[in-house]
């Protein structure tokens, strides 16, 4: 079906396109007619050619560029133009167009405009419908089956467009949901990057789990399900990670009340970087993941669940590994899972909190100190309430901003004491210096030391200290 459409800007957007369209018979396809049918200028351009992917290559002859083989079984290739502009390249699949675009995986994903022949839109599964009424409409089941990791899609396009997905395609992964273990690794993390990238990830994770496509996925979350906290009121666990998530979700985005909205200077950035965000997110998800396994009960039939942070620190990076995730974001991640419950511990303190527990954790949490009292915050709303509230929590954060800006202050100041100071008591280097620098740079920090004169006296002692903690003990 061809309907007339006003995408003359998006052919002119396409790089070297009258040099393509010398090369045979082309279509902009799949998410770039769909991005720029919601007003979204491309970055990427996916192309079908009529005949094999190589050959049209082979025509085109560019010699910019980086090409990449994307999947030579599949004749899909990759034209990298520049950082943030790329063709992909595919032979049609099928012998005509028609049966290329109802063997992709949704209807808004089907849409076709033509390269020199003319400005309209092709559309044979009603995709141009389904943009206007913000749908995820799977075309027939059977592409679901071929590729599964387009169940994991229909929620990624849910969280990233902001779309409803129709019931039948509900039906139809839940009925599928067990071939979601077929999918690479690989694929499966790139989509799960992406879903929490969105701007509806909440929603669309409460959505997979009642399809159960979520527990499907990660089986670690399974436990949860079937096991509940009970401090003030018993509550399912998987309830209150899929709560907490959604309240962290709607903090990051500024869509609900934040009073800690005041110390958005020491965690924008982290937040506006879309990767961190979206592993922070997913730290979320994990937070309390170790619960099951370390579950006791005591005389009251309260639950405890000592160490689940290191528990679920463990199972967290095992997931991540599985996943393919990298090594770098296996440790954020596992941080965010590891320390969740530091800030919880240090919010109790209020105004007592000391300015050596300060420095503490700021040396532990690093970037992530500000974004996890902000997970602290949409943690303690997602659990039945103790009755204090959260403002111990604002209490902890405004006490830490304090520190933070009285430490700048001291930091201007050049450290008091070095490396050269300890050889000059008698100390050879080695592990031992960097334990000692920073127990002194603690110490001036806090306020402890303020001058060289205070500091040399003080090394002494922690020098002394030191030497003594390692003398052999023996009759």
């Amino acid at each position: 079906m061809r309907v007339p459409f006003d995408v003359e800007k998006l052919i002119e957007l396409l790089p070297h396109r009258k040099r393509i369209e010398k090369c045979g018979e082309v279509y902009l396809v799949g998410g770039t007619v769909r991005d720029f049918l919601l007003g979204k200028d491309p970055r990427d351009f996916d192309l079908v050619v009529k005949g094999r992917a190589s050959d049209f290559l082979k025509k085109l002859n560019l010699h910019r560029g980086k090409l990449v083989e994307l999947s030579k079984e599949e004749d899909e290739y990759r034209l990298v133009l520049s950082k943030d502009l790329w063709l992909d390249i595919a032979g049609m699949k099928g012998e005509t167009l028609k049966d290329d675009l109802k063997n992709r995986d949704f209807t808004v994903n089907s849409l076709a405009v033509p390269l020199g022949n003319g400005s309209y839109v092709i559309d044979y599964t009603g995709g141009l419908r389904d943009i206007e009424e913000k749908k995820i409409r799977a075309i027939r089941k059977r592409n679901l089956r071929e590729d599964p990791l387009r169940l994991l899609r229909a929620f990624r396009f849910m969280s990233e467009l902001a779309f409803e997905i129709d019931e039948k395609t509900l039906k139809w992964i839940s009925s599928l949901k067990k071939e979601i273990s077929r999918p690479k690794a690989e694929r499966i993390r790139y989509e799960l990057l992406l879903l929490f990238s969105g701007k509806r990830l909440s929603e669309s994770l409460w959505k997979m789990d009642e399809v159960s496509l979520l527990t499907e996925l990660i089986p670690e979350l399974l436990p949860l399900r079937n096991t509940c906290q009970k401090y003030y009121e018993e509550q399912n666990l998987l309830y209150h990670t899929l709560k907490c998530v959604e309240n962290l979700d709607h903090l990051v985005r500024g869509e609900m009340e934040n009073p800690l909205r005041e110390f958005e200077k020491y965690y924008g950035d982290f937040i506006a970087d879309d990767k961190k965000r979206a592993l922070f997110l997913l730290g979320a998800l994990f937070h309390d993941i170790g619960k099951p396994d370390t579950l006791t009960r005591d005389a009251d039939g309260r639950t405890h669940f000592h160490g689940h942070d290191r528990r679920g620190e463990v199972i967290t990076r095992n997931i991540l590994e599985r996943l393919r995730f990298s090594k770098a974001e296996r440790t954020l991640v596992g941080q965010v899972v590891r320390l969740h419950m530091y800030p919880h511990l240090l919010a109790r303190e209020g105004e007592k909190v000391t300015d050596r527990a300060l420095f503490r954790y700021l040396r532990k949490t690093g970037e992530l100190a500000f974004p996890l009292i902000l997970f602290a915050y949409a943690d303690a709303l997602a659990s039945p309430s103790d009755g204090r509230g959260v403002l111990g929590h604002v209490v902890f954060a405004r006490r830490l901003a304090q520190f933070i800006e009285k430490k700048k202050e001291r930091a201007a100041k050049k450290r008091l004491v070095t490396g050269d100071d300890l050889i000059a008591l008698g100390l050879k280097p080695g592990p031992v210096f960097r334990v000692i620098l920073e127990e002194m740079e603690e110490l001036q920090a806090i306020g402890r030391v303020t001058d060289r004169q205070e500091a040399l006296q003080v090394l002494r002692e922690v020098v002394k200290k030191h030497l003594s903690s390692r003398a052999p003990s023996g009759s």
